[in-house]
């Protein structure tokens, strides 16, 4: 069973690298009897993004990894199974609801201190809070531009 993830959620990295998980995300876990997330770097190492992955979800894409990141952009020639598969990991939560994050995905996330958990229906992306909020902001921009470009004829 999978619930869809939705929403974002402000967290903190902590000098040894521990970020509490979101107690929305805490409870689908919970619902699917989990206490483990996958964390994999961005597909093409392009992006400054992690994703995550619940278990039910997981199983998905291990039956066809290029299939299911073609809906990130990634065409099946960038997708490099090795590269991909070879990042990923599986972290538990510990008893406070806090994972460990590898020093290697946050570096290659560019991540600072603060950081956002964003559910993304099937999967989960997290990235640095300021950038987020930056590309949040100008989407948000781009839309209400839009909406008054069709009231001004």
């Amino acid at each position: 069973m999978f619930t869809s993830l939705i929403g974002h959620y402000s967290g903190i990295v902590d000098s040894k690298k521990r970020s509490f998980f979101p107690a929305a995300f805490r409870e689908t876990l919970r619902a699917e009897n989990a206490n483990s997330v996958i964390i994999a770097k961005s597909p093409t190492g392009r992006l400054r993004e992690l994703y995550f992955f619940f278990p039910s979800q997981w199983e998905r894409v291990k039956e066809n990894p290029a299939q299911y990141l073609s809906r990130f952009g990634v065409s099946e020639d960038e997708f490099d199974e090795e590269y991909f598969f070879g990042n990923c990991f599986e972290l538990f939560l510990d008893d406070q609801g806090r994972i460990l994050f590898r020093q290697d995905h946050l570096e290659e996330a560019g991540f600072g201190r603060n950081i956002v958990y964003v559910g993304v229906n099937d999967h989960g992306v997290i990235r640095d809070r300021d950038e987020y909020e930056a590309g949040r902001k100008a989407k948000a921009e781009a839309v209400k531009q839009k909406r008054n470009k069709g009231t001004d004829r």
